[in-house]
């Protein structure tokens, strides 16, 4: 019998329920979504954070009827083992799920698995455009790395023009590429200018950051580009604060993420130039009402701040609950074409899923680190970042000719 990991909505605080008994799923009155991401080790807090927004929007939804008169009910696969994919989205599809989203460490394999399964799947991690499968049930609903590069080029030639760059690149195909975008953005092609460091993926050790920063300091960088994620970037982040760089080089960090900035603290995120989809500070900033509500229901909940990838999970759940109600059915091929150039308002200004390639086109946001007195100010001591710019999905997408062409190759 395939098992599922069912979670429930009555959870608060810090506790991840992947402490509950493994349930097989048989009731038959509810209305199942999947989740998959990894549920252990190193890229734990990814999925506590979606499944925490998720299960915000669920209970608001529960709270108001449900979806075509059912209640919803969340479901994890019990693993996340890389090489699982197919059988983690096997145990969702016979769970009954009629929608999930997420990501895994082989995200392509999880996108193509949904896709052959019929099933409407929202892609939710940091990616890179070559990473995309087409097909006509899955959906990404992150920014991608083109995207990012693209918003981080106007302020970096804006502000940073003219200086010497070194990027520390992680050995992986998102990594190698992402900085391959950057770069043409940024016109830093010449590596015997700009120069590079590779570390090892997964896992690089913090001797390889040692020697990466050691070697960007003695080339003479002005600023050092760290094409890192997660744990990786804590790592890299904390290398530069112990050797004593952190306000020699200007710090840029691509793909930024609320765990990591916990993990680090204020004093290695003072003045780190990053990018964000999303974030509690923005919905403040810009005051878009329903981020500021959302962030205030999920302080009051979790007695913590939301990530942009508690809010994906939030807005994508609420999402696929109106786009069911409309449509009046939960069969994936009707409501995937239901979204197709569909323009929604979630927690931040408009954005749109693309029909050729399914991607979100939204704005994203260049934020910039606070000095630590200020985010100390803060009630929960989390206000790390200030905005400083945000550039409008439409200017910063890859068109379809530049997809076609893979032009980030």
């Amino acid at each position: 019998m395939n098992m599922i990991g069912l979670l429930t909505a009555s959870f608060r605080g810090c506790v991840w329920l992947l402490a509950l008994l493994v349930l097989p799923v048989v009731a038959a009155d509810t209305v199942k979504i999947g989740m998959t991401f990894p549920n252990t080790g190193r890229y734990k807090n990814l999925g506590i954070d979606q499944a925490r927004g998720a299960l915000l929007a669920i209970d608001e939804i529960n709270a108001a009827g449900g979806v075509l008169g059912k209640p919803l009910e969340l479901l994890l696969s019990a693993s996340g083992r890389k090489g699982k994919e197919q059988e983690h989205v096997s145990e969702l599809v016979n769970a009954g799920v009629s929608m999930a989203f997420g990501s895994s460490l082989q995200p392509q394999a999880t996108a193509t698995a949904a896709a052959n399964a019929n099933l409407l799947y929202f892609d939710t991690l940091f990616h890179s455009p070559g990473d995309r499968i087409q097909r006509p049930t899955v959906f990404y609903a992150s920014y991608d790395a083109w995207m990012a590069a693209k918003t981080l080029a106007f302020y970096i030639n804006q502000s940073l023009g003219g200086k010497k760059m070194f990027y520390i690149t992680s050995d992986s195909p998102g990594g190698l590429m992402t900085e391959q975008i950057l770069r043409k953005f940024t016109h830093t092609t010449d590596l015997s200018v700009h120069g590079q460091s590779l570390t090892r993926f997964p896992g690089p050790r913090r001797k390889e950051f040692i020697a990466a920063v050691e070697q960007a300091r003695d080339d003479g960088a002005e600023v050092l580009v760290l094409v890192q994620a997660g744990d990786d970037l804590a790592k890299a982040l904390q290398v530069i604060h112990e050797l004593g760089l952190t306000t020699a080089l200007k710090i840029v960090a691509p793909n930024m993420t609320l765990s990591v900035a916990r993990a680090v603290g204020a004093d290695m995120l003072e003045g780190v130039i990053a990018t964000v989809p999303w974030s509690w500070q923005v919905a403040k900033d810009y005051r878009y009402g329903d981020g500021v509500r959302f962030t205030e229901a999920y302080v009051a909940r979790y007695e913590t701040n939301p990530s942009a990838l508690a809010a994906t999970a939030y807005s994508l759940v609420w999402h696929y609950q109106r786009v069911a109600e409309e449509a009046g059915t939960l069969d994936s091929r009707t409501l995937a074409k239901r979204l197709e150039g569909l323009t929604f308002t979630g927690l931040k200004d408009p954005q749109s899923w693309r029909r050729f390639d399914h991607l979100s086109v939204q704005s994203v946001y260049v934020v910039t680190g606070k000095p630590r007195e200020q985010v100390m100010q803060g009630s929960l001591r989390e206000d790390y970042f200030r905005v400083v710019s945000n550039i409008a999905g439409q200017i910063i997408v890859p068109t379809e000719k530049e997809v076609a062409e893979r032009a980030w190759e």
